[in-house]
């Protein structure tokens, strides 16, 4: 929205100028600011100006150095096992537990009992040379049990 009066509203803004500060407020800002010497711009932070290729120059020698210095090493050959074959000689399975977990009954089909059965395996080879080799391992099942109904 403009208003009639808005270009002379905008030529005094364009007159005014800030205040000086009174001698009161500039004789405390010297008292509370410390003075800070005068810095050449030639000479002041020279290191700001080469710090980044004096970092890359430390990293291109250190880079050498290592390189220079760093011999691998010869790895000897790990001697390889023969080959064994075992032949199994005895094999058994125990049961170790059976644990009922309900009876399901699904619609369309017969009702039946599920249970689990953990058993316990164990299976002892031979090799040629006489060395054995045992595992044991324990195995996990679930029997469903049909339910017959009259």
């Amino acid at each position: 929205m403009n208003f009639p009066d808005d270009t002379s509203l905008e030529r005094q803004l364009a007159r005014m100028r800030p205040a000086a500060p009174s001698g009161q407020l500039l004789a405390r800002l010297v008292e509370t600011c410390p003075a800070t010497p005068a810095h050449d711009p030639r000479t002041a932070h020279w290191f700001a100006r080469f710090r980044l290729p004096l970092a890359a120059a430390a990293c291109v020698a250190i880079g050498a150095i290592i390189f220079a210095t760093w011999h691998p090493q010869k790895q000897t050959p790990i001697p390889v096992a023969r080959a064994q074959i075992f032949t199994p000689i005895e094999a058994k399975s125990e049961l170790v537990s059976a644990r009922e977990l309900g009876v399901f009954a699904v619609s369309g089909v017969k009702p039946f009992r599920l249970i689990k059965t953990v058993w316990r395996e164990n299976e002892i080879s031979r090799a040629v040379d006489g060395a054995q080799l045992r595992i044991t391992q324990m195995r996990s099942e679930f029997v469903p049990v049909t339910i017959e109904t009259y």
